[in-house]
């Protein structure tokens, strides 16, 4: 059974959705797996986007990952 986290509104962990997932780590939780976690990091970096990246789009990244 997976657990789900809702974030809404204001927070203390942050716009992006990999922003959110480190402070959820630091906390104790993992919200995605590592290789999605490198992915949307990766996105936004490349992208500029600071928003909350939807996980169809973190699943269907295709691009290399920098190493």
């Amino acid at each position: 059974m997976s657990l789900n986290i809702i974030i809404r509104g204001k927070n203390r962990y942050g716009r992006s959705r990999a922003e959110q997932e480190s402070n959820l780590r630091k906390d104790g939780f993992v919200g995605m797996k590592d290789e999605n976690f490198d992915r949307a990091k990766f996105i936004e970096k490349n992208s500029g986007f600071r928003g909350f990246i939807p996980q169809t789009v973190i699943k269907d990244c295709s691009d290399h990952l920098e190493d």
